[in-house]
């Protein structure tokens, strides 16, 4: 099937506040924005990407593909699809493929479990939440003989909590930054303004730091922020405007000026000369780390420890190096519930027991494994020799 893209769509996604929100390196075509779709999604509707035709109009570093008014899965369903010239599907594969639709959905009813939980979470946490879920999934059925589901949404920070404040309805929500869940508090009333007396340590179960990533042997000899602005060095960083992550090394790096004895006025000009070469701003952290990693752009990543570890620590990592500033930020990434997405839903205690479990000496430990640190103070003892400066 070709995909027929109307007008009118475009017209739509760009009087929408959160999916009119600016896509950077992606151009405009026709006075609208370009939205994206990643190549999965393509392949699930199209079968394979060479029938989006005129709708493949971009293609990113990050494989995806850029349609006109479609931010999400759930447009793509509603656009119209027409048959292109020689490619009408004969009615008998329609009869089989509803056949294998109708058995797909009748196993997923068989399997669907008890209860369910969204928790919409930031970029770099993917794996970090895949152990933590399994591990609260099976605490949860042996404490109460009930099943539980948890779907995961992982983006950049910001994103992540305008989609939250827009209607996706998350249980949980888990920001690298406070004012993300400030936003649902103060504008959204998605939950009160003191949610982060809530929980212990401010609603934050794990600490963070800024560091860099430098290829092996750090061939451009860069130690500290000051390195970042010298002439010709490229700094791939996140977009501040999009996520935390990109908003900690903003911050990071003004303060570094600061301490050093600048001004305002010289902090401002110095971050502008760190960020001067930087050839591309990701929207989130992974993708910051696929733009270093794997396609070799950049000279230094700056980004969160635990991602770093993870690029350090997995294929390819010793390629390589880790490099800590002699200053950084504390970073606590908070963590709560969605009030009144819970109440709808009637998934407070379930939600509730979820973040308890955030502290227990399972989920720390969990947490520990993935180089975040953990607030547990013997696990995190445990683990000191990874984390400098603890």
């Amino acid at each position: 099937m070709r995909c027929g893209w109307l007008r009118s769509r475009a017209e739509a996604a760009n009087s929408n506040p959160y999916t009119s929100m600016p896509v950077p390196a992606v151009r405009p075509i026709d006075g609208n924005q370009i939205r994206l779709i990643s190549a999965w999604q393509a392949f699930i509707l199209c079968r394979r990407p060479a029938l989006l035709e005129q709708a493949l109009l971009y293609r990113g570093r990050s494989k995806r593909y850029g349609v006109f008014g479609c931010p999400t899965l759930g447009d793509w369903l509603q656009c119209d699809f027409r048959p292109g010239k020689g490619m009408e599907i004969h009615p008998a594969k329609w009869l089989v493929l509803a056949v294998c639709l109708v058995s797909a959905l009748a196993v997923m009813g068989r399997a669907r479990a008890d209860e369910s939980l969204l928790n919409v979470s930031y970029d770099v946490t993917r794996e970090l939440y895949e152990d933590i879920n399994a591990s609260f999934v099976a605490s949860y059925a042996k404490s109460t003989g009930k099943s539980l589901s948890i779907r995961q949404s992982y983006g950049a920070s910001t994103s992540q909590a305008l989609s939250v404040l827009y209607g996706r309805q998350a249980d949980i929500v888990m920001m690298n930054h406070p004012t993300d869940i400030d936003l649902l508090a103060q504008r959204g009333k998605l939950l009160p303004e003191n949610w982060r007396t809530r929980l212990p340590n401010l609603s934050s179960p794990y600490s963070t730091t800024v560091v860099f990533v430098v290829r092996k042997g750090n061939p451009k000899r860069i130690r500290d922020w000051d390195d970042l602005a010298r002439p010709g060095i490229q700094v791939i960083i996140v977009n501040p405007k999009t996520s935390g992550n990109g908003r900690y090394t903003y911050l990071a790096a003004w303060g570094y000026k600061l301490q050093r004895g600048g001004d305002d006025a010289q902090a401002k000009k110095f971050v502008k000369a760190i960020v001067a070469d930087t050839p591309t701003f990701d929207t989130g952290g992974r993708g910051a780390t696929m733009t270093f990693t794997q396609h070799g752009i950049g000279d230094v990543l700056v980004t969160f420890e635990n991602e770093v570890a993870s690029i350090i620590g997995g294929e390819g990592g010793e390629n390589y190096e880790a490099v800590y500033p002699s200053i950084s930020l504390l970073v606590e990434p908070p963590v709560a519930l969605v009030d009144k997405v819970v109440d709808e839903r009637n998934t407070r205690k379930q939600a509730q027991a979820y973040l308890d479990y955030l502290w227990s000496p399972e989920a720390q430990q969990i947490i520990a494994n993935h180089n975040l640190r953990p607030r547990d103070a013997t696990i995190l003892a445990m683990h000191s020799a990874k984390f400098p400066g603890n």
